[in-house]
């Protein structure tokens, strides 16, 4: 058909990832025109809105304190990193002389954490889906004004902190050509999300199922010193 003669594929036959709908995807300078300032805007609108209630979560308050005592509660065996990134930014911020309501400086890392789930919501949109500039705004905004992110973003709660952690790793895992890089930053990103939460080690299967559908691409989507390296089943194996 005059569609097949016309559309780009691999070695394999099937589709080029680089050349579906939606035109070509923003890179260097102009994505970061478009998406420093989604990130900038949203770190400003949820620590602008952090919330006075100190057990709005009912976890937040034990949370304040295990950041605050330090000591071997810092290191909760369900979210190793939470406490300790929550106590590290205490320390830098106290460092500059701002000793402001813990509550609130604990609960802006999470402000940071929110922004940067909005961020890639847009990057996975903008230039993985190939949407339009306006659609994959509203899709971000629309995810970062959701109840869920808003409420984690401006509270001292584990679940935002990951779930950008996981989105970073959708967004490297759909790679126009994934690489052998690709597939170990994916696998530190997973590793470190399951960090943030225990229950995070599922998306292990998410990582698993996206690297067998794309197993195909072992060879042809990295440098040429890995022609010959084994394909297919093989190469699914080589990257697990």
């Amino acid at each position: 058909s005059a569609n097949a003669a016309t559309t780009p594929c691999t070695a394999r036959g099937t589709p080029d990832r680089t050349q579906e709908a939606g035109g070509e995807a923003p890179t260097g300078r102009d994505l970061r025109r478009e998406a420093v300032p989604l990130w900038l805007v949203s770190v400003v609108v949820y620590a602008l809105t952090l919330s006075s209630v100190p057990a709005l979560t009912h976890d937040s308050v034990t949370y304040l304190q295990a950041i605050e005592d330090r000591g071997q509660a810092l290191w909760h065996p369900h979210h190793l990193l939470y406490n300790a990134i929550g106590a590290g930014w205490l320390g830098l911020v106290r460092t500059f002389g701002y000793f402001a309501d813990p509550i609130k400086i604990v609960a802006v890392a999470n402000s940071f954490f929110g922004a940067t789930a909005v961020l890639f919501c847009y990057l996975l949109l903008r230039q993985r889906a190939r949407l339009p500039t306006r659609l994959a705004l509203v899709g971000a905004v629309g995810a970062g004004l959701s109840f869920g992110v808003w409420f984690y973003s401006a509270s001292i709660e584990v679940y935002v902190f990951p779930l950008a952690i996981l989105l970073a790793t959708v967004y490297v895992l759909l790679a126009p050509r994934l690489t052998d890089r690709h597939v170990l930053l994916a696998g530190f990103l997973t590793g470190f999300g399951v960090l943030g939460h225990q229950v995070h080690a599922l998306f292990g299967v998410v990582v698993v199922a996206v690297l067998w559908a794309r197993r195909h691409e072992a060879a042809a989507g990295t440098a040429p010193r890995h022609a010959g390296r084994p394909r297919g089943a093989g190469a699914f194996w080589r990257w697990s």
